[in-house]
């Protein structure tokens, strides 16, 4: 992982032990924001093991690194254009697989703001529960949601 993306996550986890506040998923993604932070494809796993060590009991529950060699290998002869992941989370897999395919346009379906917020850093299209219901609704729906 880019050294200055974890110091500077090292960082804002120390600052909220040192004043003994609770770090939610939501006030972290504004914190990498502020600093502006980015991710590439292949750090989303590392940063959400980090990002696990420290809200494991808030509600974040990343991708097992272990899986994610495996989904690649299942995905490696695959070139689709468009790919969607229902139940992103911050995109752990999702970029994974679109960094395997190649694929141009990657969408991640988030289930909360946390998430949706957190996963923006990556670079991923996101849409959120309400919008992606409001999508498959209409007439137009394309066919990969």
């Amino acid at each position: 992982m880019n050294q200055s993306v974890s110091s500077a996550l090292f960082a804002i986890f120390d600052e909220f032990r040192s004043r003994k506040e609770t770090l939610s998923p939501r006030m972290l993604a504004r914190r990498i924001s502020e600093q502006n932070l980015s991710v590439s494809a292949t750090e989303v796993a590392e940063v959400g093991g980090l990002i696990l060590r420290f809200l494991s009991d808030r509600g974040f529950f990343p991708v097992p690194p272990l899986l994610l060699p495996i989904i690649s290998a299942l995905v490696q002869d695959r070139h689709d254009k468009i790919i969607c992941d229902p139940w992103a989370g911050i995109g752990t897999m999702l970029a994974t697989v679109q960094e395997t395919t190649k694929a141009k346009t990657a969408i991640a379906i988030v289930q909360n703001e946390a998430d949706f917020e957190l996963g923006e850093r990556w670079s991923i299209p996101r849409i959120g529960v309400s919008e992606s219901l409001s999508i498959c609704s209409r007439r137009s729906c394309p066919n990969w949601i």
